[in-house]
């Protein structure tokens, strides 16, 4: 097959980079006849590439079959207009199948997103780098984002990658990019990914090239913001700021919250108990307000989340009472299983090995909190390859002890995503008795910054 050399494709790293949105239908399928009049549409406009299946285009909610029909219908709408760039991540095997079939598919260059758990080691981070850009012969462009923040040490170890290009830098952090840019030179091609916003900022360091978000609705504002950027106009550029970029991304900065009624069925040894319902409000992962509904003795009760302090609002008491998350709640519910399940932000993870488990393979993560005010000391987690879908928890006390294990059962899309709807806890020493969590009508919500504080708890209803 034809393959654009690694050279060859950073010559065309001048410009903007376009990455079309990968739709889906209701059924969750990938709309590929959507996608590729996303892709014509946007390659009508001068990119220098484009990128499929990156982040925009949905990488993380891609299986492998779909991630490759994705690429390959990218490569075909685009007809030879620019070269299309395949995003691949998540870990090692499945980004090197991502990258080897995009390569078959016709891409002419590998973008490789961070890895799914958080914290690697540097050696560990080097070697998922390296495996992908020895699966193809192509250029191989590496995304720096979220926890992916190394230091220009590293970035020079990664620019001896027989294949590796370009560094994208996703921090917008422009002190610490220009010190990395300085220590390693022109071995790496060098681009701006932290957002159209920033375009002035990473051109008055010397780039010349940015990924572009803007691109989906507006080609020609994200097109001319790099010519204004690289001519050095300065007045043209605040006015593009002033008059569109920064409201699109003061809009895009708006957080949606979300509401979900939350129904606790026990069993214990002598049967089971009457049902527990709470309406929770959650914005992001640092607030979140837990509701009762039922039992009518214990309505009006309210817990309010902020960050790692749990309070709770008892309708007799005046003041709210601090709690902490580890507490029992009701059956094998903790207060922390419904008001803060963060375990990416939470605990440091490690890949133990993986399982088989009913003809699946299973990534088992080790998961340690980062410090006691968290629900959990450990955590062993079950996640699928396939999909990366949670199968189940082990929680672990201080310890060592065994505490519980968590089925996450009936996923079904609720609120634009694939989730667990039932998660059955079941107690480690006490055979037989489990809490049943089931979450019905998840909708989106915009949630004032209001609600989540102490003093406004006794308004909720």
């Amino acid at each position: 097959m034809p393959t654009m050399t690694p050279s060859a494709l950073r010559s065309r790293l001048t410009g903007v980079v376009g990455f079309p949105v990968t739709p889906f239908t209701d059924a969750l399928a990938v709309d590929l006849d959507g996608l590729r009049s996303n892709v014509a549409a946007m390659t009508a406009h001068p990119f220098c590439v484009i990128v499929a299946a990156g982040g925009t285009g949905e990488l993380y909610s891609l299986n492998t079959e779909e991630h490759t029909a994705v690429v390959k219908t990218s490569v075909e709408a685009t007809a030879g207009r620019m070269p299309v760039i395949a995003g691949v991540g998540g870990n090692i095997g499945v980004a090197v199948e991502q990258a080897t079939r995009a390569w078959k598919a016709g891409a002419d260059g590998i973008l490789a997103l961070p890895p799914y758990y958080p914290h690697a080691d540097e050696a560990g981070l080097l070697a998922y780098y390296a495996a992908i850009g020895a699966a193809t012969p192509l250029g191989l462009l590496v995304y720096s984002r979220d926890w992916v923040n190394p230091g220009p040490a590293f970035v020079a170890k990664l620019a001896d990658l027989p294949t590796a290009i370009a560094w994208k830098d996703g921090q917008g952090d422009a002190r610490r990019y220009q010190i990395i840019m300085d220590a390693v030179g022109d071995r790496l091609h060098w681009v701006g990914g932290a957002g159209d916003d920033l375009v002035g900022t990473y051109y008055r360091l010397g780039i010349r090239c940015y990924t572009s978000s803007i691109s989906n609705v507006s080609p020609k504002l994200a097109l001319l913001l790099h010519d204004v950027a690289a001519a050095g106009d300065e007045a043209k550029l605040r006015e593009l700021m002033h008059r569109y970029v920064v409201p699109l991304y003061a809009f895009r900065a708006r957080k949606k919250g979300f509401e979900v009624s939350v129904t606790i069925t026990t069993t214990t040894a002598s049967g089971p108990q009457e049902p527990h319902k709470y309406r929770v409000l959650s914005k992001g992962n640092e607030n979140t307000v837990v509701m009762t509904v039922e039992p009518a003795s214990e309505r009006g009760q309210i817990m309010l989340m902020k960050g790692r302090d749990l309070w709770m609002f008892l309708p007799s008491v005046s003041q709210p009472v601090r709690l902490p998350s580890s507490q029992r709640l009701t059956g094998q519910v903790a207060n922390g299983d419904l008001a803060r399940a963060n375990f990416a932000g939470d605990y440091k993870p490690t890949i133990l090995r993986t399982e088989k488990i009913e003809n699946e393979t299973m990534y088992v993560l080790e998961l340690i909190a980062l410090d006691r005010g968290v629900t959990y000391h450990r955590v062993l987690y079950w996640v699928r390859q396939s999909n990366s879908w949670p199968y189940k928890a082990e929680f672990y006390s201080l310890s060592e002890r065994l505490l519980k294990t968590c089925l996450y059962q009936n996923f079904e899309k609720a609120a634009g995503r694939v989730r667990p709807t039932r998660l059955t806890m079941q107690d480690a020493l006490r055979k037989g008795e489990e809490s049943v969590l089931e979450y019905a009508d998840m909708k989106l919500r915009d949630l004032p910054d209001k609600i989540f504080t102490k003093d406004y708890l006794k308004r909720l209803e």
